[in-house]
């Protein structure tokens, strides 16, 4: 069953007192492009994140957003004093002045460099389960509204389909009485054309009529357009993505339509025509989305 290549999910996981909030959206693109976006913290995840989306997710523009919510920042940080260069500064200090140095808590701190805060020491690799999982459960949810709206694609489709085999049904009746006035139509202008100028036998204008006739029988389009529309039905239920595949056997349709239409003679041919290019036409704007 085909999918939409449109979606959103998302999913939390938790790690004691730390939850992982995992954001996936999609749009439709030819390829995938893929974009994470997470806390610096969780760098060295972001390979593991990329090929948890993949295996789910094959087309689109895919933008993941992992988010980090600890019960307080200590959860996340730890504040480092460097020591040694806190003795450096004391050391400068009581070189530049005489009386004994009293420093308070604040005076370090505003001491540059001495008090840093870091993120814990292996932080990433303690969140990579709970990163993976909310990450997983995001792409399940995204590909589970993709499913659902590729299922309201799957039936506007088919119903185009339906609609288009009637009207091709309609040319396959109309062709015999077509080419019968081609050749009618043709007998006539050949013998317009050639009277007073040149003879010839009934007969072979009757073979000129013919060979024209037949160049403009649209029963090989027919045949290859019905062909193309079986395998265009067949195509969306396959398990696979299926995207480039409907779009080539669109192409296909519309050349076929196209030959026949040039082939037609009269008007309700015409208007058939037309009107399977204009529901070729509403095709192709749904399976631009699909995946």
């Amino acid at each position: 069953m085909i999918k939409s290549m449109t979606g959103y999910g998302e999913a939390i996981s938790t790690q004691g007192r730390i939850a992982v909030v995992a954001r996936i959206k999609s749009i439709n693109a030819r390829f995938l492009d893929l974009r994470v976006n997470a806390p610096e913290i969780l760098a060295e995840l972001e390979t593991e994140v990329s090929n948890s989306v993949k295996s789910a997710i094959t087309r689109g523009t895919v933008s993941v957003t992992i988010e980090l919510a600890p019960g307080d920042k200590t959860d996340l940080f730890d504040v480092v004093l460097d020591e040694k260069l806190l003795e450096k500064y004391l050391s400068a200090m009581k070189q530049a002045v005489s009386e004994e140095l009293v420093l308070t808590p604040r005076d370090i701190v505003a001491l540059p460099d001495v008090m840093t805060i870091r993120p814990k020491q292996d932080l990433a690799r303690l969140l990579a389960p709970s990163v993976i999982a909310a990450v997983s459960e995001a792409a399940a949810n995204l590909v589970a509204m993709r499913e659902r709206e590729g299922l309201s694609i799957y039936n506007d489709l088919a119903g185009r389909l339906d609609r288009i085999s009637l009207f091709v049904d309609d040319l396959e009746q109309r062709k015999d009485e077509c080419r019968t006035r081609n050749f009618d139509s043709l007998k006539q202008r050949i013998c317009e054309l050639v009277e007073g100028q040149m003879e010839l036998s009934e007969e072979r204008i009757a073979q000129e009529a013919a060979l024209f006739s037949c160049k403009a029988d649209p029963t090989e389009e027919l045949t290859r357009l019905k062909s193309h529309i079986a395998q265009f039905r067949t195509a969306l239920d396959e398990p696979q993505s299926v995207g480039s595949k409907l779009k080539f056997l669109l192409q296909e349709c519309n050349r076929e339509a196209d030959t026949i239409g040039a082939k037609g003679a009269d008007l309700e041919t015409s208007n058939l025509v037309i009107a399977i290019k204009e529901e070729f036409e509403r095709i192709r704007e749904q399976i631009a989305n699909v995946e």
